[in-house]
């Protein structure tokens, strides 16, 4: 009996542990959905019912504000609200002044209507964030506005004015919701991002060491530019939240920087070993001082337990590894003494890696005390002035890509407007519209016609539940605003769940949700003809088919090309730290060049493997440029500029900025002639100049072992498909 009891209670223990388990499982992976599913209803039900209560005839443009502005954090939805509000505003002037003045000339009302939407595609494709978004409102509201009162330009007005104030009561709707009912905070989610990432890369550090194994290789999955780029966004979005205070955006600024300098060095470290051993570069004498140089930090990181993220844990990281650092200082001296390496280029590979080695380090302990003095708040204000004006991000624009962003935009329009003229269809109006939104929406999607495609087949499986909601239940059911809320809860609560789920694949359910907004009848006196609702579903399909057509013509480039042309990017960037005035510090280089790899990856057809070695190609292109960039500011303190440094920098540049494959085994040799010399001649008079040289070397090395090694360098002329 007594065994028995033992055996409920500890069944009881376990039940109790599962049970808590599950619980907040639960509140961390389906609650925030389920209380996004409850806000967006809510903020929708909202909008609907103030714009019939106002007696305006489209609730649908209120609705599918709402809905469009709904995000989980109260600062996104802020952000995107004041964007979308900007946007509509721009378009309705727009509208109004090509109706006004050109609604009879169809010549000049089509050239400026084209020049416009030429305008917003490319500023959307230019910008970034929610501001792209504002764009592409400009953009489609014109056509919004403008068309349905072309034939009556006297009430072009009254109808802009309409518009705006649905939109406005959408927006206002959504904002109220969010930030009433289970607020969420982007300053909560920063924090938690940070406590994420800090335990991601402890772990990715601990271990660094088994990739000095020969035999061993050591695959990290961590998509850690994404996470910075995200990061940014997230920062940039928190402006429109009160609770995010200046010296917490500077903080978590900083650490971002850091985060990318620390990232960007573990990858550059793991793949030029790897590179190494696939030469057979990689010796048993060299795996085995590398591991001696990393050990302490290994035991160091295999104690600290990776689930305490309290100040106090970390303050004893950051304390032991202070303690460390003249440890690892001398066994890397003593290691570099200890191995003796005859070949030339072998000894140079074996400086560039313990290079390596150290500088991740040292931005590890940095990265490491800025999160300790963030979490304690102790730094004066007087240092985040200068944290903002040094740790600004940059964003990649090519000028190739962007051309084809307009071009798609402009071919949409001109082509559902001669679909227009041509048919004289009444509907071909819905037509216009959704081809022209949906082009210019998806230009900086990830996967934008397979979106453009999910977003079909999720307005065709509106349709059904369109129809039965027009012609039967709104008819037998609804007759008044409160049966129209209750007739319609159940749908918006569908289409909401529709959202955060991933069925029929991304865009599915924007098409679904897009497509019920607008042709479902949200009013007593809207038409609920069966003719009119074909029409309209018919026409928008039509538009959605020409975004489709736009997509697959104009954006089919192929997995070749981005990668030749990433490349040629790549060494351009590379030729201009050389020869253009020197205004470059390095978060610009590396924000701009994981900006540039999102922006292809996004934009062309790669496969998993092109995508990683796209990423090998920015990984180089960065530890060239951060050691040109060094070699050029350490030239400024030498009283008379060393030319042999001059000539080794100008040598790589041609390196890059040439496409013939002999040239660049021409140039390969004076680079490494050069660089031979540098490390014979060694050019200094005082105690700062041979710091600078020594500096200088050091980088020289690094540039050496890369280029030598030809460790997925970026080439101008055409490169074998990678396939």
């Amino acid at each position: 009996m007594l065994e028995l009891k033992k055996l409920n209670s500890f069944s009881l223990i376990f039940n109790k542990g599962i049970l808590s388990h599950s619980s907040k499982e639960w509140l961390r992976l389906d609650a925030p959905n389920v209380t996004y599913v409850i806000k967006a209803t809510m903020a929708i039900i909202l909008a609907m019912s103030l714009s019939m209560m106002l007696g305006f005839s489209t609730p649908q443009t209120s609705v599918l504000t709402a809905f469009l502005v709904m995000q989980p954090h109260s600062g996104m939805v802020f952000s995107k609200s004041f964007y979308r509000f900007v946007g509509t505003v721009l378009g309705a002037i727009i509208a109004i002044i090509l109706v006004g003045a050109l609604s009879q000339d169809r010549f000049w009302f089509i050239t400026l209507l084209t020049i416009w939407i030429g305008i917003c595609a490319a500023a959307g494709f230019k910008f970034r964030n929610f501001m792209a978004y504002g764009f592409f409102l400009a953009g489609y509201t014109v056509l919004i506005v403008a068309f349905p009162v072309l034939h009556h330009p006297t009430e072009v007005f009254n109808f802009a004015i309409s518009r705006v104030s649905e939109v406005l009561i959408g927006l206002v709707s959504a904002s109220i919701i969010s930030e009433v009912v289970f607020p969420r905070k982007l300053s909560n989610t920063l924090f938690a991002n940070e406590q994420k990432r800090y335990q991601s890369i402890v772990s990715s550090i601990a271990l660094i060491g088994d990739i000095f194994e020969k035999d061993c290789e050591h695959h990290d999955h961590s998509n850690y530019p994404k996470t910075i780029l995200e990061s940014d966004s997230l920062l940039i979005n928190s402006a429109f939240e009160s609770n995010v205070n200046k010296k917490d955006k500077m903080y978590y600024q900083r650490l971002n920087s850091e985060f990318m300098h620390l990232s960007t060095t573990y990858f550059s470290l793991k793949s030029i070993v790897a590179s190494l051993k696939e030469k057979d570069k990689f010796t048993d004498a060299m795996a085995h001082s590398l591991r001696g140089i990393f050990e302490p930090i290994e035991d160091l990181l295999e104690n600290h337990s990776k689930d305490l993220i309290d100040k106090k844990s970390i303050e004893e990281l950051a304390l032991k590894l202070k303690s460390l650092r003249e440890e690892v200082k001398n066994n890397l001296h003593e290691q570099k003494e200890k191995i003796i390496i005859e070949d030339f280029d072998l000894s140079h590979d074996f400086s560039s890696v313990t290079f390596l080695l150290a500088r991740l380090l040292s931005e590890f302990n940095m990265y490491i005390n800025t999160y300790l003095s963030f979490l304690k708040r102790d730094k004066k204000a007087k240092d985040y002035d200068k944290f903002s004006q040094t740790l600004k991000f940059s964003t990649y624009n090519d000028n190739g890509l962007l051309f084809l962003a307009i071009l798609r935009g402009v071919s949409v329009l001109l082509l559902s407007l001669s679909f227009w003229i041509l048919t004289g269809w009444e509907f071909a109006i819905f037509t216009i519209i959704n081809a022209v939104a949906m082009s210019l929406l998806l230009s900086s999607a990830a996967n934008p016609l397979g979106f453009a495609i999910n977003f079909a087949k999720g307005a065709i499986c509106s349709f059904f539940v369109v129809m039965l909601y027009n012609f039967y239940i709104i008819p037998t059911f609804a007759s008044d605003i409160v049966s129209y809320c209750v007739v319609f809860t159940p749908f918006v609560a569908l289409m909401a769940w529709l959202t955060t789920k991933n069925i029929g694949g991304p865009f599915f359910s924007m098409g679904f949700m897009l497509m019920s907004v607008l042709a479902v009848s949200m009013n007593s006196y809207l038409p609920r003809d069966f003719n009119y609702f074909i029409g309209t579903e018919i026409g928008s399909l039509i538009g959605i088919v020409f975004t489709i057509l736009s997509f697959t013509i104009i954006g089919s480039w192929s997995n070749a090309w981005t990668q030749r042309r990433v490349s040629k990017v790549l060494c351009k960037q590379l030729a201009s730290l050389v020869n253009d005035k020197l205004s470059l510090q390095r978060i610009h280089l590396e924000s701009t060049g994981f900006d540039l790899i999102q922006r292809f990856s996004t934009m062309g057809k790669l496969n998993q493997t092109s995508s990683s070695k796209l990423f090998l190609l920015l990984l180089s292109t960065l530890e060239i440029g951060r050691a040109l960039i060094n070699i050029r500011n350490n030239i400024t303190f030498f009283v008379h500029k060393p030319p042999m440094v001059y000539k080794f920098i100008f040598a790589v540049g041609r390196y890059f900025e040439s496409s013939s494959n002999n040239d660049k085994i021409i140039l390969l040799q004076k680079v490494e002639t050069l660089y031979k010399e540098l490390e014979k001649n060694k050019m200094f008079k005082s105690a700062v100049e041979q710091r600078a040289i020594s500096s200088i070397l050091v980088d020289a090395s690094l540039i050496y072992t890369i280029m030598k090694n030809k460790i997925s360098l970026p080439n101008k002329g055409e490169e074998e498909s990678w396939d």
